[in-house]
Formats: structure tokens, sequence, C-alpha cells
């Protein structure tokens, strides 16, 4: 593994590749979209365009996940706006937000009417981990070391800072 790169596939039928746009479109309650920006970014994306991403062990830094494994954890704290406060089975807080994607037929239905998206501290740095998905998985993108925020974005971080 290359020092520079955080995140790397370890099992699965799967490609990773870095992303030259490191903005994530970070929605506020009143649905206004404010771009949070990441010094870095990569996508874990689907090979088998029937079969999507299934038994794909990752890793992030030192953690490791299989597929939508990094969203699992005990609910510690709930929020208003769909926001929770959870702990992954290796101790990790993270902040969780579920949505859910009206389906319009059954493509919508096997691949786009979950979201699920986690952020937590990897020591000092801020990862965010996001999936839209359905019955399979099609990708997981990945950010890392948050250097633009913005003030609700930073209320969500102080949420988790403070449980």
């Amino acid at each position: 593994m290359n020092e520079k790169q955080t995140v790397m596939v370890l099992q699965g039928d799967v490609e990773l590749e870095t992303l030259s746009n490191t903005a994530f479109p970070w929605y506020d309650p009143d649905s206004k979209e404010r771009e949070i920006q990441f010094r870095e970014a990569y996508v874990i994306e689907r090979n088998d365009w029937d079969k999507g991403i299934q038994g794909c062990v990752y890793q992030i830094n030192r953690r490791e996940f299989t597929d939508l494994s990094f969203a699992k954890g005990k609910t510690l704290a709930e929020y208003p706006d769909r926001y929770e406060i959870r702990q992954h089975m290796d101790g990790t807080k993270f902040l969780f937000y579920y949505s859910s994607i009206p389906t319009f037929d059954d493509a919508d239905w096997l691949w786009d009417h979950i979201g699920h998206l986690v952020v937590y501290y990897d020591g000092n740095e801020v990862v965010l981990i996001s999936c839209r998905h359905g019955a399979k998985i099609p990708r997981i993108k990945v950010y890392i070391g948050l250097i633009k925020s913005n003030s609700n974005f930073d209320r969500c971080l102080t949420l988790l800072k403070n449980v």
C-alpha cells in the first residue's frame, strides 16, 4: 500500500478509485446544499453491474469494514433531523444519518432507496463515509481530512465530540 493511500480494498470484486472532486454535498435541515471540503476522497465501485458490492473488505487507515458494516453500531443518542450517535463494535463513536429515498421502479428498489452517512474521528482527522443503496450496493464513497466546513456540519461534529 502506498503510504499516502489511506483507503485500501483487501477483498472483493470492486474497483477503488481516487476522486479528484473532494467536496461532499452536505444538506442542512433547511434542505440547502452547502458543500464541505475534504483533503482526499475515494469511491469503491462495483465491478459486476448485476451483483453489486458483496463481501467487500476494505480498510480506511487502520479500521476494517465489510460492505455496510461502517454504519452498524449501538445507538447511544438520537437527535432531531434523524441524526444518531452510535458506537461501532470496535468502540469507535460515530455520527450516523439515515435517509429513505422514494422508489419509482425496481431499479430504484435494487440500487437507490436508502442512504447511509457516517462521520467519525480518526485521531484528529474527520472521516465521512457515504452510501446510497438498495437491496444491492453500487458504490461506497469515503472522504478523509476535513479542510472546509459549515456551521451545520460543525454542529454535528460538536454532538459527536460531546458524547
